[in-house]
């Protein structure tokens, strides 16, 4: 699956130099532990301005994901820290940082 999600990133970006696109782009993936499933996508953004309303951590590895993804053991359960909040204490719970791969694939930002 790893080496998949790299010949896709490579692939992407040899086709987003081809075009007149002079801008950052990025390919991403990250695990929905509320689906159960990997998801990935490509966004005119920086890896530092990922479309995600939580927080998110780039990273360089996508074995961790893939391999978090793959031996999920209660498929669609997100559990949360014993820090958070009480129901009912009247603050939202925030859901920690999760893990998203980022590959360069714009003309500008990558070598």
């Amino acid at each position: 699956m790893v080496a998949a999600f790299e010949r896709t990133a490579s692939l992407l970006r040899a086709r987003v130099d081809g075009l007149a696109h002079t801008g950052l782009a990025t390919f991403y993936v990250r695990q929905d532990e509320q689906v159960t499933q990997l998801r990935c996508s490509t966004g005119s953004v920086g890896r530092q301005e990922l479309p995600f309303g939580g927080a998110c951590v780039p990273v360089d590895d996508l074995a961790p994901i893939v391999a978090a993804f793959l031996t999920d053991e209660e498929p669609g359960v997100v559990r949360l820290t014993d820090d958070e909040p009480e129901e009912g204490a009247g603050e939202e719970r925030v859901l920690p940082p999760f893990p998203v791969w980022v590959r360069a694939v714009g003309t500008t930002g990558h070598a």
